[in-house]
């Protein structure tokens, strides 16, 4: 799936906390109805919708985020993000025919994303239709060619699955020595798939070098408090 989202501070931003602050304030103090509703006069715009909403989902609070998503898309019915987004909460949901349509309308609306193309092809990935996924994520490297390590390490669970172990392990490295090194979340991923790869393969040194790679990359992730 698309790598990770951060989000850089700005007015924005701060603007988005203090409206969230202020409103679990008035719950937890237990105000009455009528300041509720005043509160609900000054609506989020589209773009802080959509800020929250991924900040709901990289948290893991599905439901918040599909309410977000789905304002962000009242207040702007063509944002192919929005239905990106939506595509993503429930594909990891495990909810493959809602994902598939909404990232099925995303591309509608905005055929020159690369990423909307590889997430798809992680719907058809999960039930089995790996030709469908081939195809679709190869769209989507063809697009997006900067990031061509995403798409690559999709096409390694592709082969993967399909039992072509040496063909998964050639995407996989390829992935690896193309995701830049700052990036440590996608090379973390890349390796935990060859992990997986080489388990498969029974190869006991290559599974023991893998693990300390993958002991190195986490050690370089900051923990969230």
């Amino acid at each position: 799936m698309e790598e990770d989202r951060f989000f850089n501070p700005s007015y924005k931003t701060r603007r988005l906390v203090l409206i969230v602050v202020g409103v679990i304030w008035l719950v937890l103090t237990s105000c009455s109805s009528q300041f509720i509703r005043v509160s609900k006069k000054s609506p989020l715009t589209y773009s802080e919708h959509l800020r929250l909403a991924t900040i709901y989902e990289a948290n893991g609070a599905f439901g918040a985020a599909l309410k977000e998503y789905r304002e962000a898309l009242r207040l702007n019915p063509r944002s192919a993000q929005a239905h990106f987004g939506i595509g993503n909460v429930y594909l990891k949901s495990r909810n493959h025919h809602e994902a598939e349509k909404h990232y099925l309308k995303a591309i509608e609306l905005d055929p020159t994303k690369g990423v909307f193309y590889n997430n798809l092809g992680w719907v058809y990935i999960e039930t089995g239709r790996y030709t469908d996924a081939y195809v679709t994520i190869s769209r989507g490297l063809t697009l997006d060619p900067e990031r061509s390590y995403i798409y690559l390490d999709s096409l390694g669970i592709i082969e993967m699955r399909r039992g072509n172990l040496r063909q998964a392990e050639l995407l996989f490295k390829d992935a690896a020595l193309r995701t830049p090194p700052e990036n440590t979340r996608g090379r973390l991923r890349i390796e935990e798939h060859l992990l997986k790869l080489y388990t498969l393969m029974k190869d006991e040194k290559r599974i023991e070098e893998t693990r300390k790679k993958i002991d190195s990359l986490k050690k370089g992730i900051p923990v969230v408090p």
